[in-house]
C-alpha cells in the first residue's frame, strides 16, 4: 500500500504496459499483413457474450490465452460470487453510475483521455453515433460480461473479456508508438497507472456511485465487489501492487492518482460532451431524455464537473423534470438526490437506459448490445417491444 502511493513508484508506472500481450500482438503483426486479420477477428468478436476464441489461432495467441487463464492464488471465489450476486440485484443501477459517473471522471485523467482522444472512436458529433455507439456499447458489454455470474469459470464470459480487452490494449499502444505519440508529456499509452485509476473508477467510484444514490449496501458486500475487480485487474494485467485489497486503501490509491493526474483538458472535455450527446439520443423517449447531465450533476463533484465542462444548470431540469416527476410519480416539488422518492426516478431512467442500449446496435459490425441471460430475469423487461 505504502509503495502504490509513492510518486517514484507511480513515476515508474506510468512508463510501464503489459508485455506479455504486447510480445503476443508483435509476435503475429510480424509475421506480415496475412496475419493481421487474426488478430482483428478476434477483437470484433469482443461485443457479442457467446462469442469463443477462433479455433485458428496463431501459436503466439494461444499461449498467450493459456497463461493469462489463470486466476490469482488470491482469488476468493466466495466473495467473487457474493460481487456477482451485488451486480446482479444492482446492476441496472452500476449501469447508470457507469455512465454518469464512473466513465466520465476517466476522462477526467486528461493524460491517459489522450489516447481515447487520439484513437478518435469516441469522437462524433450529431446524428450519426455508429463509431460512437460502438466503444461505448463494447464498455457496457465489458461490465456486464466480467460480473456476470460463473464469469471466471473456465471459458467464462468475464474471463475471455478481460483477455480480450488486455490484447486491444496492446493493440492500441502498437498503433499509437507507430503514430508521434509523445511519450515524455503523457507517458505509455494505457500504462499501469492510468489502468489502475480506471479499474478503481469501474469499481470504487461505481461502489461511491451507488452510495450516492442511497442504496442499501452491506459492507462485505462492497469490499466482495472491489475483490471482484481486482481479479478483473489481474487477468488484464495490471500490476498486482496497483489492486488494492479494501475499500480504504482504494480511496487512497484513488485520491493519488486523481492529485497526480486529473485536470482540464480538451480530449476530457470533448470525450465527455460526445458522452452525453449518445446517452441523450439512445434513452427512448423524451421525458427523461436529458437526465444523464442531471446525474452527472449530482454524482459528480464540483471540481470534477469543471474539468470536464459538464453544464452547472440546464433549462430542462426546471421544465421537462418537474413535469415528468409531477406526472410519473405525483412529485410537485422539486426533487433531490436525498429524496428517498428519487429511487424511483433512477429505477425509471435505469430501465430506459438499458432499453437504449438493447436497440442500439454496433454500426460497424452489427452486433448487438447482450444482456447475459442468467441477469436477464432479475432485471426490467428489456425486450425490443417493451424498449420501444
Amino acid at each position: 500500500m505504502t509503495e502504490a502511493l509513492n510518486d517514484t513508484f507511480l513515476d515508474k508506472m506510468r512508463l510501464t504496459t503489459d508485455p506479455l500481450a504486447e510480445d503476443a500482438v508483435a509476435c503475429v503483426l510480424s509475421r506480415g499483413a496475412g496475419y493481421e486479420w487474426t488478430i482483428n477477428k478476434l477483437l470484433d468478436q469482443l461485443v457479442s457474450n457467446s462469442s469463443p476464441q477462433p479455433a485458428d489461432l496463431p501459436a503466439e495467441l494461444q499461449s498467450y490465452f493459456s497463461t493469462t487463464s489463470q486466476l490469482p492464488p488470491w482469488a476468493d471465489m466466495s466473495k467473487i460470487q457474493m460481487g456477482e450476486c451485488f451486480f446482479e440485484a444492482y446492476g441496472a443501477e452500476c449501469v447508470l453510475v457507469l455512465f454518469c459517473k464512473s466513465l466520465p471522471e476517466c476522462y477526467a485523467a486528461h493524460r491517459g483521455a489522450e489516447v481515447l482522444y487520439r484513437t478518435g472512436r469516441l469522437m462524433q458529433t450529431g446524428k450519426n453515433l455508429k463509431p460512437l455507439t460502438r466503444r461505448i456499447i463494447e464498455t457496457a458489454q465489458f461490465l456486464l460480461n466480467v460480473m456476470a455470474p460463473d464469469g471466471f469459470g473456465p471459458q467464462g464470459t468475464g474471463l475471455v473479456t478481460a483477455q480480450k480487452i488486455r490484447l486491444i490494449h496492446a493493440s492500441i499502444r502498437a498503433f499509437l508508438k507507430q503514430q508521434d505519440w509523445d511519450t515524455g508529456q503523457f507517458g505509455e499509452p494505457i500504462n499501469q497507472e492510468d489502468m489502475a485509476g480506471t479499474l478503481l473508477a469501474f469499481s470504487l467510484q461505481t461502489l461511491e456511485g451507488l452510495r450516492a444514490l442511497k442504496l442499501d449496501m452491506k459492507a462485505e458486500e462492497e469490499e466482495a465487489f472491489l475483490h471482484t475487480w481486482n481479479v478483473v485487474g489481474y487477468v488484464m494485467g495490471i500490476d498486482e501492487r496497483l489492486l488494492m485489497p479494501d475499500i480504504k486503501s482504494a480511496r487512497a490509491l484513488w485520491a493519488k492518482i486523481r492529485q497526480r493526474q486529473f485536470g482540464a483538458s480538451t480530449a476530457g472535455q470533448e470525450l465527455t460532451k460526445s458522452l452525453i450527446e449518445f446517452l441523450e439520443q439512445i434513452v427512448p423517449g423524451n421525458a427523461l431524455r436529458e437526465m444523464p447531465v442531471y446525474l452527472m450533476q449530482q454524482l459528480m463533484d464540483p471540481e470534477m464537473r469543471k474539468w470536464l465542462a459538464i453544464p452547472e444548470t440546464h433549462s430542462w431540469l426546471d421544465t421537462v423534470l418537474t413535469k415528468a416527476l409531477e406526472v410519473l410519480f405525483r412529485i410537485e416539488t422539486s426533487l433531490e438526490l436525498e429524496d428517498p422518492r428519487f429511487r424511483k426516478v433512477v429505477s425509471l431512467f435505469s430501465e430506459k437506459l438499458l432499453q437504449g442500449l438493447v436497440l442500439s446496435w454496433n454500426g460497424e459490425k452489427q452486433v448487438p448490445f447482450e444482456i447475459p441471460p442468467s441477469l436477464q430475469g432479475n432485471w426490467p423487461d428489456l425486450s425490443p417491444t417493451k424498449a420501444k
